[in-house]
C-alpha cells in the first residue's frame, strides 16, 4: 500500500512537472502593450497594499510659457489592481503675443475629456496563473505580434490631445486573445491578435511552441464617405527551433499588408528566455525587411497619431514654418525598399530595463527610425526615459540634432529626505497649431519642463 502511495505520488509530481515545462515553453509571450512594463510594476511587496498621496509644486515651462504649477498624484496599489491618478494645474502670466495675460494653461482642463486625462493607468493583473490582462490608460508601448503593422505606438505624442485608451489580453494554452485601442471611446486605432499553438499536446517540447498569428488594426476615424482612414492585416509564424535551458532561438515569419496600398515580407530570429537566473529576462531579434510601394513596417508606431493621413508635423529645419512643408514621408508616396531591425531587451525584474530597437530602411527616403525605453528604481530614486525617432537615413543619423520627428519623455523621482521628493518631468513632443486650408490636422514641436518638489503621504 505504501509503495503504490508513493509510486502515485511519484507519478502525479512528474506528470505535474511535465506540464508545467510545457506551460512554461508554450507561454514566452511577444510584448503586448504595458503587460510588462516595469515602470508600473511599482509594488514592492505584492502581499499588502500599498497606497500613497503625492502633493507636489514647482514650475512648468511650455515653450516660452512659464507657470506656477501644482501637482497631485495617487497610487493605489493591491494584489491585483493597480492604479495612478495624476492632475495638474499650471497658473501664471502669458507674455508671449499669442498671450492672455494672468491666468491658466487653458489645455489643462477645456473640454469634458481632460477628465479621462488624470488617469496614467488603471490596470487588473492577478498573479499567475492567471493569464488575464487588462488596462485603461494612454497607450505607451503598443505593438501586435512582431510589430510588423504596430510597432512602438502610443497616444501621448501630443501631450495636451493625449487619449486615454485599453489593452486586454488573455493567454490560454493553445491560444491567446490581444485587442488595443487608443481611445475608449473608439474614435481613433483599434487593433487585435490572435495567436493559436496547435501543437500544444506535442510531447516534442520544441513543437509545443509552434504559434501562428493573425494580426488587424484599424483607424476607424472617419475619412471620406464615412470609410476608416486606414485597415492593415499581418499573420505570422514562429517556433522555438533551439531550447537551450530557459532561453529559445525562435525563426519567424511576417506578411502584411494595408488596404488600397502596399504589402511588406519580414523574416529572422529571436533568442530570448522570460527567466534568466531568476533575476532578469532578455530579448535579441534580427529580422530582415523586403516592403513594396505604400508600405513600411510599423507605419502604425509612435507619431501615427500625429503623422498619418489627416495629421502632419510642420517642417521647422529649413527656417521659416509653412503649412505647405511638413516632415515625413506620407503613406501613398513611401517607395519600395528593404532592411534590417536589430532590438534588444533586457529587463531585471521590477529594477531595470534596456529596451533598444533599430530599423534601417534602405532607399532615397528617410524612413529609418529608432526606439529607446530607460528605466532605474530603487526605493530612493526612480528615472526613466522614453525616445522615439524617425525620418532618420542611417545609423549615425541618431547622433544628428532631435529633428522634426522626434518624441522623447523624461522622469525622475528622488528622495531628498523621510517624505519629502523631488521631481523632475521633461517632454519633448507636439502641439496642435491651426489647420492646413485643406483641412489637415497640423502639429509643431513642443517642450516641456516641470521641476517640482513636495511630500508622499503612505495610508
Amino acid at each position: 500500500m505504501r509503495l503504490h502511495l508513493v509510486r502515485s505520488v511519484t507519478l502525479s509530481c512528474a506528470i505535474g512537472l511535465q506540464i508545467a515545462v510545457a506551460l512554461r515553453v508554450a507561454a514566452q509571450p511577444l510584448p503586448f502593450g504595458s503587460s510588462d512594463d516595469p515602470a508600473e510594476q511599482i509594488r514592492q511587496v505584492w502581499r499588502t497594499q500599498q497606497n500613497s498621496i503625492d502633493l507636489l509644486g514647482g514650475f512648468s515651462l511650455i515653450g516660452p510659457r512659464w507657470w506656477a504649477a501644482g501637482s497631485a498624484n495617487a497610487n493605489i496599489l493591491t494584489r491585483t489592481v493597480g492604479i495612478r491618478l495624476r492632475s495638474t494645474l499650471r497658473v501664471g502670466l502669458d507674455t508671449t503675443l499669442a498671450g492672455e495675460g494672468f491666468g491658466r494653461n487653458r489645455p489643462d482642463y477645456d473640454e469634458p475629456y481632460d477628465l479621462f486625462r488624470q488617469v496614467v493607468f488603471l490596470r487588473y493583473h492577478p498573479p499567475n496563473p492567471s493569464g488575464l490582462y487588462l488596462r485603461v490608460g494612454p497607450i505607451q508601448r503598443g505593438r501586435l505580434g512582431t510589430g510588423h503593422l504596430v510597432n512602438f505606438f502610443n497616444s501621448t505624442t501630443a501631450w495636451d490631445e493625449r487619449t486615454v485608451g485599453s489593452e486586454f489580453m488573455f493567454r490560454f494554452r493553445a491560444f491567446d486573445i490581444a485587442a488595443l485601442t487608443d481611445n475608449i471611446l473608439l474614435d481613433g486605432i483599434v487593433g487585435g491578435r490572435v495567436a493559436v499553438r496547435p501543437l500544444t499536446w506535442s510531447e516534442d517540447p520544441r513543437a509545443r511552441t509552434l504559434e501562428l498569428g493573425f494580426n488587424a488594426v484599424t483607424d476607424v476615424s472617419k475619412g471620406d464617405e464615412g470609410h476608416p482612414i486606414l485597415t492593415g492585416f499581418n499573420g505570422d509564424l514562429s517556433f522555438a527551433a533551439a531550447l537551450i535551458g530557459e532561453a529559445r532561438l525562435a525563426p519567424y515569419a511576417s506578411f502584411a499588408w494595408y488596404e488600397g496600398h502596399g504589402s511588406g515580407l519580414a523574416a529572422g530570429a529571436a533568442f530570448a528566455s522570460e527567466n534568466f537566473l531568476d533575476v532578469a529576462r532578455f530579448s535579441l531579434r534580427l529580422g530582415a525587411y523586403y516592403d513594396s510601394d505604400e508600405f513600411y513596417p510599423g507605419y502604425v508606431g509612435s507619431f501615427y497619431t500625429i503623422q498619418n493621413a489627416r495629421a502632419r508635423i510642420l517642417d521647422t529645419e529649413n527656417g521659416s514654418v509653412s503649412p505647405e512643408r511638413t516632415a515625413g514621408v506620407p503613406l501613398a508616396d513611401v517607395r519600395s525598399g528593404n532592411g534590417y531591425e536589430l532590438e534588444l531587451r533586457v529587463v531585471f525584474f521590477g529594477r531595470f530595463e534596456f529596451w533598444w530597437q533599430f530599423r534601417r530602411r534602405y532607399g532615397s527616403q528617410p524612413l529609418s527610425e529608432r526606439h529607446v525605453r530607460l528605466l532605474f528604481q530603487t526605493s530612493r530614486l526612480r528615472a526613466l526615459l522614453h525616445q522615439d525617432r524617425s525620418g532618420l537615413r542611417s545609423f549615425f543619423s541618431v547622433f544628428n540634432d532631435l529633428g522634426d520627428q522626434t518624441s522623447m519623455t523624461f522622469e525622475a523621482e528622488y528622495l531628498l529626505r523621510r517624505r519629502f521628493w523631488i521631481v523632475v518631468r521633461a517632454r519633448y513632443g507636439y502641439e496642435r497649431v491651426a489647420d492646413a486650408p485643406d483641412g489637415t490636422n497640423l502639429y509643431l514641436v513642443q517642450r516641456r519642463f516641470e521641476p517640482l518638489a513636495g511630500m508622499r503621504l503612505r495610508f
